[in-house]
C-alpha cells in the first residue's frame, strides 16, 4: 500500500540536542510566517546552560554560529536564512547594492577582507564579487546578477534546501503563490535593454567614467549655486539691517548708553520686522509714525513697524 506524502506551504523542523551543561532548540522554517506575499526561510534557536540542576537561556535568535556548533548538518538552512521560496535573498538588490557601495559596519570597502566578506553575504563567488563591483547602479547590478550566474546559483541553493528540508520533515512543499516576489528583473526586454546598452559601450570603464566625472562636476557646481545663495542671502540680510539702524541714526534716534545699541529698538532680520519699545526705553509712537513716514518706500518695502509687537505699518 503506497503511503501519500502530504503537500503544504509550511515545512516546520525542530530538533533539540544536550551537549554537556549545554542545549540547545533548533527550529527551521519555511512557511509566511510575517504574511509578506511569500514564504521564506528562518533558523532560530534558543540555547541553555546547566547551571545548579536549573536551565539557564544563555543565547537565541539568529545565533547561527551556535546552531552550527551543534547541528553542523543545519548549515544549509542558516545559509538560507530570510531567503525568499523561490531563489533569493530578502531585498537582495536594494541591500546589495546598498552594501556594494557603503561596506558594513563590520567590514569597510576599504578594507582588504571586503570582497570575502560580501561574497560570503551575497551569495556569489570572489570571481563574481569583481563583476558586480563596478556597477554603476541598481539595475546594472540586477541584470549582472543575472548574467553571471549567481541567480542561479541562489536557485541551485534554495532548491536544494526545500528538498533537504523536505526530507527532514516527511512533507512535500509548495507555494501558495503562483510566483515569487523578486525583485531581481528577469524580464526579457529588460535582458534585451540591459544587453543592447552594454554592446554599444554604454556600460563600459570609459563611459561610467565619463558620467561619473560629469556627476561630480554637476554636484560641484550645484554646491556652489547653494553656497553662493545661502551668502547672498545672509549678505542681504545683514545690509538690510544695517540700511536701518543708519537710518534711525540719521533720523536722529539716540543710541542707548545701556546696550550701545539704537535706544529701544531692535530689527528681526528672520521676520523683517522692526520692533520699538521692546525694552524700559520708551519711545512715544508719533515719533515712531513719524520715522516711518520718512523712509524710501522702495528701498525699504516690505519691512514691518511694530511698537512692542503691536504692528502699527508695513512699509
Amino acid at each position: 500500500m503506497s503511503h501519500t506524502i502530504e503537500t503544504t506551504n509550511k515545512l516546520v523542523y525542530k530538533a533539540t540536542k544536550r551537549v554537556g551543561n549545554e542545549k540547545i532548540k533548533v527550529t527551521i522554517c519555511l512557511d509566511e510566517d510575517c504574511k509578506n506575499g511569500y514564504e521564506y526561510f528562518s533558523a532560530t534557536c534558543s540555547g541553555y546552560e546547566l547551571n545548579r540542576n536549573r536551565w539557564n537561556e544563555s543565547f537565541g535568535g539568529c545565533a547561527h554560529d551556535e546552531i552550527i556548533r551543534f547541528f553542523p548538518n543545519l548549515k544549509i538552512f542558516t545559509d538560507v536564512h530570510l531567503w525568499s521560496f523561490g531563489d533569493y535573498r530578502t531585498h537582495a538588490i536594494e541591500n546589495g547594492f546598498y552594501l556594494l557601495k557603503r561596506g558594513f559596519d563590520k567590514c569597510s570597502i576599504d578594507s582588504e577582507d571586503f570582497p570575502s566578506y560580501f561574497s560570503e553575504y551575497y551569495g556569489c563567488t570572489l570571481e563574481q564579487f569583481n563583476v558586480l563591483k563596478d556597477s554603476e547602479n541598481k539595475f546594472e547590478f540586477s541584470m549582472l546578477s543575472v548574467e553571471i550566474g549567481i541567480l542561479e546559483g541562489w536557485k541551485n541553493k534554495v532548491n536544494k534546501a526545500i528538498k533537504e528540508l523536505e526530507n527532514l520533515t516527511g512533507k512535500k512543499f509548495k507555494s501558495s503563490y503562483e510566483k515569487d516576489k523578486n525583485e531581481i528583473t528577469t524580464e526579457p526586454e529588460k535582458i534585451k535593454e540591459f544587453k543592447a546598452l552594454k554592446n554599444c559601450g554604454y556600460y563600459s570603464k570609459e563611459s561610467k567614467n565619463k558620467r561619473e566625472n560629469k556627476r561630480l562636476s554637476d554636484l560641484k557646481e550645484s554646491m556652489i549655486e547653494k553656497v553662493t545663495k545661502d551668502f547672498n542671502k545672509k549678505v542681504s540680510k545683514h545690509k538690510r539691517e544695517f540700511l536701518i539702524n543708519l537710518e534711525l541714526i540719521n533720523q536722529g534716534f539716540e543710541i542707548s548708553p545701556k546696550t550701545g545699541n539704537i535706544k529701544g529698538a531692535i530689527y528681526y532680520n528672520h521676520t523683517d520686522e522692526l520692533n520699538f519699545n521692546w525694552s524700559t526705553e520708551k519711545i512715544k509712537e508719533s515719533a515712531i509714525i513719524d520715522f516711518a513716514n520718512n523712509l524710501d518706500s522702495v528701498k525699504f518695502e516690505g519691512l514691518k513697524i511694530t511698537n512692542d509687537k503691536k504692528e502699527l505699518i508695513t512699509i
